[in-house]
């Protein structure tokens, strides 16, 4: 059995973390600060060189590893799939379609 590790980056601040509106799964954009922080991050931190790179289909997860990954795609994977039953009914509000 091959042993490998698993890095894990939560992504960087997004326009709705700014605005204080709760957005789940919609496609919140990662702001000016959140670009910044992850920018700021990389610089301080030697993130490791990976063979695979792995993203959610969330925008703000694709932008934050473009920045800390710059010049690599993230890989399609199974386990990361929209989940298609819930959506947002309003700011704040989440209810369940299923």
């Amino acid at each position: 059995m091959s042993k490998f590790t698993v890095y894990f980056a939560r992504h960087g601040l997004t326009t709705c973390n700014e605005k204080g509106l709760l957005r789940g799964s919609a496609g919140a954009l990662v702001s000016e600060a959140g670009r910044s922080e992850r920018k700021e991050l990389k610089r301080l931190y030697s993130y490791p060189e990976v063979d695979h790179l792995y993203a959610s289909p969330a925008i703000r997860c694709r932008e934050t590893a473009a920045i800390l990954y710059s010049g690599m795609e993230p890989e399609d994977s199974p386990y990361f799939q929209s989940n298609t039953n819930r959506h947002m009914a309003s700011d704040n509000d989440w209810r369940d379609s299923a």
